[in-house]
């Protein structure tokens, strides 16, 4: 997707927003969107480049420069510091004749020393929208004239950006009292933009030129800033919107400040409003006042070595916390500031976290960091024993979740549709590679959102932190020399690395896994064992929060297919182990569509570099072969694995994964006659990803145990009183899944992820309808067991066959005889 066209003919403009720390999409931002309705009034296109699933950086490189244009200007925060300094590598690689410019206020007062790390061409260091018009309307050479600009031609020397005149039309500007920002064009008329959601509004901004406005910041008038919210406002899509005022804390004359408010209290529209601040402005009076104007989100700036006089009074303190127990309360988050001052004392700063943070005020994951100076933004903030003691004291145990949810996928094969292709997304490393490889290998085959996954067994050293910091990724991080080796390498090698998590035994089949080196207060503690050993342990929790489940002999799949054969006669599980635990490779045993290894979504590369795409199977190739060489040779084992076995008239075709990639244990004919003869194998393994999902992301299933839980099959029937027929075909989709919790009936659509609870008939009425009763039987059966009479059963079977139909439950309708 892409906001304007220019066919070659403008500029491209790159946002990459990073939506959970380290992993990122290419989106929009109020940056681009004042220079595309800039470029827009002076008759100019800029494209605006938007792709919510990233692929590899060469395909992205490919998808920009199928754009047209060869000025790429990438739009650079702290957060996408890192892959933007890659892909500039990468543009200027794939085609010379690419123009690469950075903008943004990290590129606006970023050092020169960036000229001998990238290749970037240039950097805007004001007036982007102006800037950058310039620079598509001057030739090449002529860049180092360019007000505002710095090229990399004029490094060392003097550049013409540096030059103190102002161009004439922002010259007239100033001389007619206009506010700088006021002289832009409006980004809330153009009804182009709307497709893309934004709820920020800039009341100031730090891009302007620092020669002519203290420190580049450029303002809104009031009246500028009252037409662009309620513009806002209107093409939000939402009945109540919380908007987030940019600039607001670089406004420090209070008059000026008290301007703002006033558009905030007097707007007509109904909305919330996000605040930054310094501390100084947390006084009782400035809190009721942000409060009367509706403020509801105040991100406070804290230095870390807050003074006494700096220190909020008792009163405002008071304000805060009584806050929570209001109907609609203002909430509070906190951005720590660093001046790089380490003789400043951080224990006030330490205190009133603390107080903060066990009042309720605010919550300790809420917490940021920063570096003061902008130029400094990419250096981590490295906290003092005093912070780093209060937040590992109050910083919860709840990991990432997108991260866990992200080892789970590489652990079972099991990947959503919309993530695969565009690259690999997880390489494992299952053995120490006997002959170092530079890491850049991997950069042909990982998506940008990608993780490197260190599976070989280390010895786990317990090292104690050496400090606790946080840094532009968003989190919170303890430092760990493996990782810093690691990104060490990948910056040397020019790779750009996601992530790299590291999978590490510490006795047994006990492990721990590390997450980069986000900061994790207590361990994530994983237990890997045989399928067979899991009953024999299955008290034995120990604080262990995942626990996988491996089939490598004959002897655990044997005892994995013990619990699929009580299932499918019961419709109820044996073990909690079965539905608390992770089945290691459970692709393999799931339903049709859940085989994803034709788009490779995971590799494992053992120590001799041999790939394959499923874990323990035989290679598809090395590290030294291309991704379309490992993809084709997929496909083709894939194709004629099928061919052999006969998949496409096989009576079990609609609901066998097709394993092309089987283990050292077991052959096809083996895996085919397992298959078939535990046909419903595939609605146990449904049943139990049903059951995880609903515990994770809902309150449903809330005292589910399997003590409890009973699943309807067409082998299994708890209400429908007759036995299934023959062969007979069931009526219901296999997208849907019948449950009992106790005697409380449910149905659960896995394809529009609806949960529906049923009356007692309902239930039995689809239980029949699953063995693949017609409607003479299902009448019978309401009729036995109900004492009802026959027209009312007849009615009530039309109502129930309406209603599932409606709801996507039924293949076709039911049979009359």
């Amino acid at each position: 997707m892409v906001l304007g066209l220019s066919f070659g003919n403008g500029i491209t403009l790159i946002h990459f927003e990073q939506q959970k720390p380290r992993l990122f999409t290419a989106g929009d931002h109020l940056d681009c969107r004042y220079i595309r309705a800039f470029f827009k009034r002076q008759g100019m296109t800029a494209t605006q480049y938007i792709e919510p699933n990233l692929s590899n950086i060469y395909d992205t490189t490919a998808d920009i420069a199928a754009l047209g244009n060869e000025i790429i200007a990438l739009h650079v925060t702290p957060s996408n510091y890192r892959l933007c300094k890659r892909l500039t590598s990468t543009l200027k690689e794939q085609e010379g004749r690419n123009r690469v410019i950075w903008f943004g206020n990290l590129a606006a007062v970023i050092g020169e020393e960036v000229f001998g790390e990238t290749e970037v061409d240039g950097l805007v260091r004001w007036s982007p929208e102006r800037t950058l018009s310039r620079l598509v309307n001057t030739e090449v050479e002529g860049w180092s004239a360019v007000n505002g600009f710095t090229s990399r031609a004029m490094v060392g020397r003097k550049p013409g950006g540096d030059s103190l005149a102002l161009p004439a039309e922002e010259e007239a500007a100033a001389a007619a009292g206009v506010m700088e920002l006021d002289e832009l064009t409006g980004v809330w008329e153009d009804m182009s933009d709307r497709r893309v959601a934004m709820l920020s509004v800039k009341c100031a901004d730090q891009l302007g030129n620092p020669h002519h406005v203290a420190q580049g910041i450029r303002r809104h008038s009031p009246e500028r800033l009252q037409r662009d919210l309620e513009l806002a406002v209107r093409t939000s899509r939402q009945t109540a919107p919380v908007i987030t005022i940019e600039g607001f804390d670089l406004i420090r004359d209070e008059a000026q400040r008290e301007q703002i408010l006033e558009v905030l209290e007097e707007a007509e529209f109904k909305a919330g409003y996000k605040l930054t601040v310094p501390l100084e402005a947390c006084t009782y009076s400035m809190l009721e006042r942000f409060k009367q104007c509706g403020v509801e989100q105040l991100q406070i700036k804290v230095p870390l070595g807050t003074t006494p006089d700096a220190f909020p009074k008792e009163e405002a303190i008071n304000y805060m916390i009584w806050q929570r127990q209001t109907s609609q309360p203002m909430t509070f988050s906190v951005t720590l500031t660093d001046d790089g001052n380490r003789e400043a004392d951080p224990s006030l700063t330490a205190e009133l976290l603390h107080r903060w943070i066990t009042e309720g005020v605010i919550e300790a994951v809420s917490v940021r960091a920063e570096p003061m100076d902008r130029a400094k933004a990419i250096q981590p903030v490295i906290l003092p024993e005093a912070l780093a003691a209060v937040m590992l004291e109050h910083l919860t145990t709840e990991q990432p979740p997108f991260l866990l949810n992200e080892y789970t996928a590489y652990m079972t094969g099991y990947y959503p549709q919309q993530a695969i292709g565009g690259g690999v997304k997880h390489i494992g490393l299952t053995e120490p590679l006997e002959e170092e490889v530079p890491s850049n290998y991997f950069g042909e085959y990982t998506a940008l959102n990608s993780a490197l996954i260190y599976e070989y067994n280390q010895v786990y050293r317990g090292e104690n932190p050496s400090y606790i910091y946080y840094d532009s990724d968003g989190v919170w991080k303890r430092s760990n020399r493996r990782f810093e080796e690691l990104s060490e390498a990948a910056d040397k090698e020019e790779y750009y690395l996601s992530n790299a998590h590291q999978v590490v035994q510490t006795e047994g089949t006990e492990y721990i896994l590390q997450l980069n080196d986000f900061l994790q207060v207590e361990p994530i503690r994983i237990r890997q064992m045989g399928y067979s050993e899991a009953a024999t342990r299955e008290r034995d929790r120990n604080n262990v929060e995942f626990q996988m489940l491996r089939i490598t002999s004959t002897e655990d799949l044997e005892a994995y297919l013990e619990d699929v054969d009580h299932f499918s006669r019961t419709g109820t599980f044996r073990h909690g182990y079965e539905i608390q635990s992770y089945l290691v490779d459970s692709c393999r045993w799931s339903g049709a569509q859940t085989c994803t290894v034709k788009q490779l979504p995971r590799l494992f590369v053992d120590g001799n570099q041999a790939v394959s795409g499923c874990r323990g199977c035989a290679a598809i190739g090395t590290l030294d072969d291309s991704m379309d060489r490992l993809l084709l040779q997929t496909a083709v084992v894939s194709d004629r694995e099928q061919l052999v076995r006969g998949c496409a008239t096989c009576e079990i075709n609609a609901s066998c994964t097709k394993c092309s990639f089987l283990p050292a244990y077991m052959n096809r004919q083996q895996y085919c006659n397992i298959r078939k003869k535990h046909n419903t194998m595939h609605l146990y393994m449904q049943t139990i990803e049903m059951l995880k999902g609903l515990n994770k992301y809902s309150q449903a299933l809330d005292g589910l145990s399997v003590d409890n839980f009973r699943m309807s099959l067409p082998t299994c029937t708890h209400k429908y009183p007759y036995e299934r027929r023959g062969n007979v075909r069931s009526a219901v989709a296999d997208t849907v899944l019948l449950f009992f919790i106790g005697e409380t009936p449910a149905v659960y659509q896995t394809s529009s992820q609806k949960l529906l609870r049923l009356s007692e008939p309902m239930a039995l009425l689809l239980e029949g309808m699953m063995a693949g009763a017609n409607r003479f039987e299902l009448k019978q059966a309401l009729r036995d067991r109900y004492q009802v009479e026959e027209e009312q059963a007849d009615q009530i079977i039309s109502q129930a066959t309406d209603l599932f139909m409606q709801e996507g439950c039924l293949k076709h309708p039911v049979a009359v005889l």
